[in-house]
């Protein structure tokens, strides 16, 4: 009996310790702000593979790449349309601006945090723009216009709690196995 209320006292406690260390800051975010564009620029991943990261990360081929011959051409017109309109200097007003994704980049968050999420691209206006989401695993992200549509499953954080849960069972159960 002694080994059980250890066990479950260990485990309570390690399980509060990873809370306290993994809980996730409160920042001030803005909506919309305003920063020079080497700021965005160093926050996206680089194209240069330098041997350090070859070791360090694993770059596989696509499973499968599905093309659509033409399937594009009205974004890619819609996406021109300001340059076009520019250089052949027509007066009719420019569509409003629509954004062209060139970088994404996720970092997992731990136990219960959620994770980071950051889009990058231009706009067809010349607009640079870095945006930055808390997700959950599962996520979907869809460009509208100038912005991003970003979805996370309603029910991840219990997902996460469950996936926490069954490995401190396992543990547990593992524990009182061989302490006996």
């Amino acid at each position: 009996m002694r080994t059980f209320v250890a066990s479950v006292g260990g485990a309570a406690v390690g399980a509060i310790a990873l809370w306290a260390v993994a809980w996730p800051e409160e920042v001030v975010r803005y909506e919309r702000v305003e920063v020079p564009v080497e700021r965005i620029i160093e926050r996206e991943p680089d194209t240069v593979v330098r041997w350090l990261e070859r070791i360090r990360v694993v770059t596989p081929d696509p499973v499968q790449i599905a093309i659509a011959p033409g399937g594009a051409a009205p974004e890619v017109a819609r996406f021109c349309m300001p340059s076009v309109l520019k250089a052949t200097n027509d007066t009719t007003p420019a569509p409003p601006p629509q954004l062209l994704l060139r970088s994404v980049t996720h970092d997992p968050g731990w136990f219960f945090q959620r994770d980071r999420l950051l889009l990058t691209g231009p706009t067809s206006h010349g607009d640079l723009v870095a945006a930055d989401y808390l997700v959950r695993p599962g996520f979907s992200a869809r460009t509208v216009g100038d912005s991003v549509i970003v979805r996370s499953p309603r029910f991840g954080g219990f997902r996460q709690g469950l996936e926490l849960g069954i490995a401190a069972a396992i543990g547990l159960i593992s524990g009182l196995v061989i302490g006996g």
